[in-house]
């Protein structure tokens, strides 16, 4: 039997790592895996649709077990596999993109603590276990079984460092903001994980804004940078520290009205979209033609870079140090490539 820098070695020279060391996925630590999710090596978990490829229950503990996860990590593992791999995530496209698209998996409910996933204090960076491995466990899936190594259907130009692992738990410990997977349908006491194509994130450090709608202008101004291929099609995440959550909910602001504002400010005017160069006035605006020339009035009619409220997913997160939040932009476009998807943990 190969000890763990023997295998490190073999799995590397195959191309079965992700540069990483691993644990070797032993048949005895496989099997611990799938009681952990209570199943058969044999079960179909998830199907990778667009190239028509059952994904196995034992595959998923093989990767879970090399990132370095414990049993009790395998239901988490599972619905985020189903997650990235249902076809409204559009699994192909964000695996093969030259983009650099990374799976970005956001858990909610009593699994989260009971799992102890970070939600707080560098809740994106490493330190955590759970964060760190499940995070991995699914990189290591997206490889290995759904064949995503670079020069196959790896195409990303530069690549991202959150394909290694980009993991972490919905902060729910104040209750006048609505987790997310209550927002998209679950109840309180439900655990969930949401599937998001992103970008890599963009932070705001914000001290100076003495009003709630001075803050979230701040977040305006990030999420009007969105690349024009994806206007009126863009998901935009939001991440929010306690400290700029608690600027919002002692005025009264909740999620949903923090969305309404950001989707009415997070706007491009018709005479900026006809200063772009002709090749990127492809976008499409329902009644505007954005090949003519400026009229009169371009400057006052905007159009909204998000197709809807629905597209902007709030979410509490980080530390109470400071005032800062994190903007995470999808890689994919609104309802045409690709869409966050929500899977129940099934504990």
């Amino acid at each position: 039997m190969l000890d763990a820098f023997e295998a490190t070695e073999l799995f590397y020279a195959k191309g079965w790592t992700d540069g990483l060391p691993i644990l070797p996925p032993t048949e005895e630590r496989v099997a611990e895996m799938l009681d952990g999710g209570r199943l058969a090596p044999d079960d179909i978990v998830a199907t990778f649709v667009e190239r028509r490829l059952p994904v196995t229950a034992e595959k998923i503990a093989i990767n879970a077990v090399m990132a370095g996860c414990l049993p009790s990590y395998m239901p988490v593992i599972v619905a985020a596999t189903r997650a990235f791999l249902h076809p409204d995530f559009g699994p192909h496209g964000i695996l093969a993109t030259t983009a650099g698209a990374a799976i970005m998996l956001i858990v909610n409910g009593p699994v989260a603590r009971q799992l102890e996933l970070n939600s707080g204090l560098n809740c994106l960076g490493p330190g955590n276990r759970a964060n760190a491995t499940i995070g991995r466990a699914v990189q290591l899936i997206a490889r290995n079984v759904c064949g995503r190594v670079p020069g196959v259907l790896e195409k990303s130009v530069f690549g991202s460092t959150a394909k290694y692992t980009f993991c972490f738990a919905e902060d729910e410990t104040d209750a006048r903001w609505t987790p997310l997977h209550v927002q998209r349908g679950y109840s309180r006491d439900a655990s969930a994980v949401t599937a998001f194509p992103a970008q890599s994130g963009q932070l705001i450090v914000d001290h100076m804004s003495q009003s709630p709608e001075e803050l979230l202008m701040s977040i305006v101004r990030k999420m009007r940078a969105v690349h024009i291929s994806r206007f009126g099609y863009s998901f935009q995440a939001i991440l929010m520290s306690p400290e700029a959550l608690e600027t919002l909910a002692t005025r009264g602001w909740t999620k949903e009205t923090v969305k309404q504002f950001l989707f009415e400010k997070a706007t491009w005017s018709v005479a900026e979209l006809k200063t772009l160069p002709r090749l990127c006035r492809t976008v499409e605006i329902k009644g505007t033609d954005l090949t003519q020339p400026i009229a009169p009035g371009d400057e006052l009619t905007h159009h909204s870079i998000v197709a809807e409220l629905d597209a902007i997913l709030v979410v509490a997160a980080g530390s109470t140090a400071q005032r800062m939040i994190m903007v995470v932009p999808s890689i994919a476009e609104y309802k045409v490539e690709s869409v966050p998807v929500t899977m129940p943990i099934e504990v």
